[in-house]
């Protein structure tokens, strides 16, 4: 039932390998930038200047940030980019002005987020490889032909061919 579910939402919702490349690649940075925030976080213990607690560096809200104003840069280009990075500037100067953090905790959640984002299209290829390997030798039982996927040229018998398909790969 899950898989039925999910095939559905993929087929009425991801119209083009776009979408679905910019959510591997968003996920993959996003995790990555969530992990090397959170340990160094934890290993570096700098206190916030409100002395509200020991978490302060580097600022997360900020790595988000600028890893979506990146993520936005690379897919839609520099008028977008300008814009998203306009917001991730306010976060940051934001979270110095309302004393949560200090200026290198903010700068190093930017740079953070900027690596990220270029960490998660680094990943890309290998996420593929990935997906073809683990998708390829499972077919799931449950699914059958009942679902008209031929709108979108994807002639599936499983959800995991229709996802293989999605990321590229001709099953």
């Amino acid at each position: 039932e899950f898989f039925i579910i999910y095939k559905t939402i993929i087929i009425n919702t991801v119209r083009n390998d776009i979408v679905v490349k910019a959510g591997v690649v968003y996920r993959a940075a996003m995790g990555q930038m969530t992990a090397v925030c959170q340990a160094t976080k934890h290993v570096v213990s700098e206190p916030r200047p409100d002395a509200s607690n020991s978490r302060s560096f580097p600022s997360g809200h900020t790595a988000t940030a600028f890893c979506g104003a990146e993520l936005c840069r690379m897919e839609y280009g520099n008028a977008y980019g300008a814009v998203a990075y306009a917001f991730a500037a306010t976060t940051g100067v934001m979270r110095v002005v309302n004393n949560r953090h200090w200026c290198n905790d903010v700068l190093a959640g930017a740079g953070i987020g900027f690596l990220s984002a270029h960490v998660g299209y680094w990943l890309l290829p290998y996420e593929k490889r990935l997906c073809q390997r683990v998708f390829h030798r499972k077919k799931h039982k449950s699914l059958n032909n009942s679902y008209n996927t031929n709108y979108l040229n994807y002639n599936t018998n499983s959800f995991s061919e229709l996802q293989l398909n999605v990321l590229g790969y001709r099953a």
